[in-house]
């Protein structure tokens, strides 16, 4: 998983010693990296770039590592070299557009002003982030010294209140009056009384239901991302739209939905975590955001996404019956609605869609939204972007957001932008490798919808 080859880098920067599998091995991944990790501790960042271009230019290279496992070490390798630099020397480099730090034109790679954007961004935070940081702490310090010239008078101490003590009225008058003593309120429960709040609280506990509580909250987090991913449903027949991968079909949300209901949310809630959990807070009163912030939380034993995970892995296989199998749902909907279904190469996806952040796809989103209308048909005073604007956000984005979700968004452009018709389809894929090969390893999905295109 990439954010684990992250940090297993990063905690290997940090020691300063990078172990390896066996000292009599130096062709394992830890060696090899070891030693790339050692000729960099002391180079520039132009020197860093020149030599990412280079080992991933070598055919040897990618005996020992795929070229994503390459691009994460060099990430990391770039962060540290950032993290070491000056940080005046930083905004200096960002003002000019990053060609200080970038190696000479005829050693560059076109990706490497993106990734330095990136990484530096990352470190640095980006430059309207620091502009709005600045002006709210110019801002607090002016409101401070009109506080400090207004010499307001000292508060005066505060006056200590006493309570007065509750009387309960004699019980002849409580039986006239048709009153309850507060004792017998109290023994009876009675949501009431004065002195059973704490009664309240234990009655809104016990009326919420927890299961049905995880199975909506759950499904409304997972519809939510999938309703960001999908192509536009406005098509009446499947049948007659190009092929789509699953995650982009409209049709798709409902069946995933049906299959985490009957196979995997049962499971989940039977574990002794889950079932520790559901006694842990009052569900009443957090509701289901708690859950969600829990999902978002860190991977840390976190008992949701350890034992989703768990679940997921158990249909690697086909078990005792597989007619009766998530896979067998995917597939029979999958022919009916015209999409790819997923099948058990894609376990891996399918774990981390309950970790995608909906923020941030939509973000996404609205930008290439806001690309298309300024590259192709601005507005009014709308100042018309450059050539290739869109394109480059789809790819900006696909190295930014998880695997695939760059992708994904690509796909539902085809469908939702005027602009990106079939050839600058074919043509945007070009740009995901030098080769066929290449691309089809870095985008699968798109390569596989864009050769199901028909003129």
């Amino acid at each position: 998983m990439r954010g684990t080859r992250i940090r297993a880098v990063n905690a290997m920067l940090g020691t300063g010693a990078l172990p390896m599998k066996k000292k009599s091995d130096p062709f394992s991944f830890d060696a090899k990296v070891s030693s790339l990790v050692q000729a960099t501790q002391k180079l520039a960042i132009s020197q860093i770039l020149v030599l990412r271009r280079l080992t991933l230019a070598d055919p040897e290279s990618l005996k020992w590592a795929s070229e994503r496992q390459l691009n994460v070490v060099f990430d990391v390798i770039l962060s540290k070299a950032i993290e070491r630099t000056d940080r005046i020397q930083l905004l200096t480099a960002v003002d000019k557009d990053y060609e200080p730090l970038l190696p000479a034109a005829s050693s560059r790679d076109p990706q490497d002003k993106v990734i330095l954007a990136r990484l530096v961004n990352a470190v640095i935070g980006t430059p309207g982030a620091m502009l709005k940081k600045q002006n709210e702490a110019e801002q607090a310090q002016a409101d401070f010294e009109i506080l400090l010239a207004r010499r307001l008078p000292s508060t005066p101490p505060r006056m200590r209140r006493s309570n007065t003590p509750f009387r309960e009225a004699p019980p002849l008058f409580n039986v006239q009056g048709g009153l309850k003593s507060t004792s017998a309120a109290q023994k009876s429960g009675d949501p009431s009384s004065p002195d059973s709040a704490s009664g309240i609280a234990e009655a809104h506990h016990h009326q919420v239901d927890f299961s049905t509580l995880f199975d909506d909250t759950i499904c409304g987090h997972i519809r939510k991302i999938l309703d960001l991913l999908r192509v536009p449903a406005d098509i009446q027949d499947p049948q007659g739209r190009p092929r789509v991968p699953f995650m982009v079909a409209p049709e798709f949300s409902a069946t995933m939905e049906d299959v985490m209901r009957r196979y995997i949310l049962p499971q989940i809630k039977a574990s002794r975590q889950v079932k520790s959990l559901a006694n842990a807070y009052n569900w009443a009163q957090v509701g289901g955001e708690q859950l969600i912030e829990i999902i978002q939380g860190s991977e840390i034993n976190n008992p949701i996404l350890h034992n989703w995970d768990l679940v997921w892995n158990t249909y690697k296989t086909d078990g005792k019956n597989p007619k009766d199998s998530p896979w067998a749902v995917f597939r029979e909907d999958a022919t009916n609605c015209n999409y790819s279904p997923p099948d058990k190469e894609h376990i891996r996806l399918l774990m981390d869609l309950i970790r995608y952040e909906p923020e941030g796809i939509a973000k996404c989103w609205r930008e290439l939204q806001d690309l298309s209308q300024q590259e192709f048909s601005p507005s009014g005073r709308q100042e018309r972007a450059r050539d290739g604007a869109l394109r480059d956000g789809i790819l900006k984005w696909s190295a930014k957001l998880p695997d695939f979700v760059g992708e994904f968004l690509a796909i539902k452009a085809a469908f939702t932008f005027q602009a990106c018709t079939h050839d600058y389809m074919r043509s945007l894929v070009t740009n995901y490798g030098r080769n066929d090969q290449d691309r089809r390893r870095n985008a699968p999905f798109l390569c596989q919808f864009v050769d199901g295109l028909r003129d």
